[in-house]
């Protein structure tokens, strides 16, 4: 019984603790952090369901995170693997 007790009871505190981690990850996704806004995405998209509450986020700000997972292009407008790929 006291394992039950223990799992809730860091369920709960972590919960009260997201939002604020949601800040700090919004905050260097925005800057253009890839790794933060892959978890920007994943709060904003799926904070309902996976942790019970929602994380607010622009259209823009979305798509904005969204392109920093796009593999980056070159002046020739190809991926690197494209590129090499193309020799």
């Amino acid at each position: 019984m006291s394992s039950v007790w223990r799992c809730n009871s860091h369920s709960r505190s972590t919960g009260a603790k997201r939002p604020a981690t949601y800040q700090s990850v919004r905050g260097l996704a925005d800057a253009g952090h890839s790794p933060a806004a892959r978890v920007a995405l994943l709060m904003a998209g799926r904070g309902p369901i996976l942790y019970g509450q929602a994380f607010e986020s622009s259209v823009p700000q979305r798509q904005r995170w969204a392109a920093l997972q796009l593999p980056p292009r070159g002046t020739d407008g190809l991926v690197v693997e494209e590129r090499l790929a193309s020799r």
